[in-house]
């Protein structure tokens, strides 16, 4: 299960900078707001009721402008004032998942296929719910990194 591969990577994440005595309060907030980044994108993206819940976090940090951010900066650079970030996929996402789960089965290594310039890692990336920031008037700012109007936009939670 992705949120079981998650949560054991993120333990031991959290053990390497425990024993490296790096875990201080600041790290330690951080590594929070990045894991919540992270259960947000993956959040139930293989089950058949995953359009009926889309994960809200609060965020202290602008995670994505910090991913995006050519320059080598460190996530403290990218503090911010408390966001509020909902996690959604679109329609193509949900029909790319059920034509491989037809297809190839639920065992998503068997839906790797030669593909052009990317492994792994870039088919995960498809899945990925698109993070949409939510201001306090319930308005949505577009976040979609294709440029395009996503569902939640458009009032499609499931």
């Amino acid at each position: 299960c992705m949120d079981d591969w998650l949560d054991h990577i993120i333990k031991v994440a959290k053990e390497l900078f425990i024993e490296e005595n790096k875990f201080d309060i600041m790290l330690e907030e951080q590594f929070l707001a990045i894991t919540n980044y992270c259960r947000g994108l993956s959040y139930n993206i293989l089950a058949k009721d995953r359009m009926d819940t889309n994960p809200e976090f609060v965020f202290n940090y602008d995670i994505g402008k910090w991913l995006n951010n050519t320059t080598n900066l460190s996530l403290s650079d990218f503090k911010s004032t408390s966001s509020k970030i909902m996690f959604c996929l679109t329609d193509e996402q949900y029909q790319l998942v059920q034509e491989n789960i037809s297809m190839h089965g639920n065992i998503i290594l068997s839906w790797i296929k030669p593909r052009k310039g990317g492994g792994f890692a870039e088919l995960l990336q498809e899945f990925w719910r698109h993070p949409i920031l939510i201001t306090h008037s319930k308005k949505i700012i577009q976040q979609d990194p294709k440029n395009s109007t996503s569902d939640c936009e458009k009032g499609h939670n499931g």
